[in-house]
């Protein structure tokens, strides 16, 4: 009786390890920014299939209605900073900006810094590069950075989307973060013509899961010692579509 209860228990234990193994060898991926990162992190729940298949774990570190020009209405990089759990993600889904095309608050009462203002242009870019900031300090092992959609039914942000896109290009150009394009048309959208519509979302989620399971691979084939270098190369030769990675830049001199 004795010897039964003690392999049942060493079984058990045993069971409990490959657990435990399992869920520590999953890739967690953590999305960041505003509403257009919350549809990436629904439309990644919304297959399991693909989660389960490819080991991936989903955490939610976006936040509808935020962005970097205003922290008033929610302190967005306070936030990011101190809230998220402890536990590091193995890659972090960024998309932001949607929110920006405003002034920034520069301190006293009724003083702005206007917004595509040099002033502006300087202050965003120290704003999306302490995204970065927070994020490479233990948040995230790995960055994919997605920037603005062409909003084809909005003229209005796709008259600005030029100007957020360049601004965070040149504030990450030497972080070692990847940034990819987004290619949208104006069957991508739904009602208020901003968000993508289900079909463009579960495209989008399926562009993401590749990019992904590509890194993944190739920096386990690869190592650390040029594993940079090799994950970019992977993925400017494989299927991310509607994504596209841009090549790597040097930051613009100023």
């Amino acid at each position: 009786m004795l010897r039964t209860s003690c392999a049942s228990r060493a079984a058990g234990l045993l069971g409990f390890l490959l657990v435990a193994q399992a869920a520590s060898a999953a890739t967690l991926v953590a999305t960041v920014g505003d509403s257009l990162a919350d549809s990436i992190y629904l439309a990644l729940l919304s297959r399991p299939d693909l989660l389960k298949r490819y080991e991936i774990q989903v955490t939610r570190w976006s936040h509808p209605v935020i962005g970097l020009a205003r922290s008033d209405y929610f302190d967005y990089l306070t936030w990011l900073k101190n809230s998220p759990p402890a536990a590091a993600a193995d890659f972090c889904i960024v998309q932001i900006g949607t929110n920006d095309i405003q002034g920034i608050p520069a301190g006293g009462k009724n003083r702005w810094l206007a917004y595509g203002s040099e002033p502006w242009k300087s202050a965003y870019r120290n704003r999306v590069a302490e995204v970065w900031r927070i994020l490479n300090r233990g948040r995230c092992k790995e960055v994919l950075w997605i920037l603005q959609p062409g909003f084809e039914k909005r003229s209005f942000l796709a008259r600005n989307r030029d100007l957020i896109n360049q601004l965070q290009s040149d504030a990450l150009a030497s972080a070692g973060v990847k940034l990819f394009d987004l290619h949208t048309t104006g069957a991508a959208y739904g009602r208020d013509e901003i968000h993508f519509n289900r079909e463009f979302d579960l495209q989008l989620g399926g562009a993401v899961t590749r990019a992904i399971v590509f890194s993944r691979q190739a920096l386990a084939d690869c190592g650390v010692c040029h594993g940079g270098a090799t994950v970019r190369n992977v993925l400017s030769h494989r299927d991310i579509a509607p994504l596209s990675l841009l090549p790597a830049v040097p930051p613009v001199a100023r």
